[in-house]
């Protein structure tokens, strides 16, 4: 990681209002990594929510369901090693989670910025 400041720009709307595919556009620029709805897949799912939406990509899902990238979430380059830590160390605090995975997302050193929507 480079000493670049981290950039992220957070989409916010009403369910079904374009949020994300707004992120997907976005996230088709070289220089802009689409997280998809990462706040959700990082905060602690409330009890019954486990197999629902975002949150089903925590648990066995992640190695059937894919990543907006089009590859397996288990094997996504940004999720993958995110979704493994999160099993073990979900007591963490939402902005160590967040952090974690900004720092981490591959990237080629340029001017990066992350998106997320919810």
């Amino acid at each position: 990681m480079s000493s670049k400041r981290l950039k992220l720009l957070l989409i916010r709307g009403l369910g079904h209002s374009g949020t994300t595919m707004l992120d997907l556009a976005l996230g088709a620029h070289p220089q802009i990594i689409g997280l998809g709805e990462a706040a959700r897949i990082l905060a602690t799912p409330k009890p019954g929510d486990e197999h629902r939406g975002p949150s089903q990509l925590r648990g066995a899902h992640r190695f059937e369901r894919r990543c907006t990238c089009g590859v397996v979430a288990a094997e996504c380059p940004i999720w993958g090693p995110q979704l493994e830590w999160l099993r073990l160390h979900d007591q963490r605090p939402m902005q160590e989670k967040v952090l974690r995975l900004l720092k981490r997302s591959p990237h080629d050193g340029g001017a990066v910025w992350h998106v997320d929507s919810y």
